[in-house]
């Protein structure tokens, strides 16, 4: 069962103005959905942030979904990442059809 794995970026939260730059990005709200064979498992959960004074700024108009992403990504650092996808795949139930048969003591 291969198994994917996508961000959703759910909600931002900013500061109006910190230090010298406007709108920004203090909180990012995630979830992280693992699919496979139709089935799906879900992961949510939210990471602060703290502005790097030597990194360059992104004005809030110009964040792409990949870089918050990368934000989130390096937030969680790989270890955590690795353990959570883990455990989504883990809950992850493969689809069983059900079919209604007729009862076997009916003619």
């Amino acid at each position: 069962m291969a198994v994917t794995y996508r961000w959703v970026i759910a909600a931002l939260e900013c500061a109006p103005v910190l230090g010298d730059a406007s709108d920004v990005v203090t909180t990012v709200h995630w979830r992280r959905l693992a699919e496979a064979d139709g089935a799906t498992a879900e992961a949510y959960g939210t990471v602060s942030l703290t502005r790097d004074p030597d990194a360059p700024f992104i004005p809030f108009a110009d964040l792409t979904a990949d870089t918050v992403i990368g934000w989130v990504e390096a937030a969680i650092g790989p270890t955590r990442l690795a353990r959570q996808e883990a455990a989504l795949a883990g809950e992850i139930q493969p689809t069983v059809a059900s079919v209604a048969r007729p009862l076997p003591w009916t003619a």
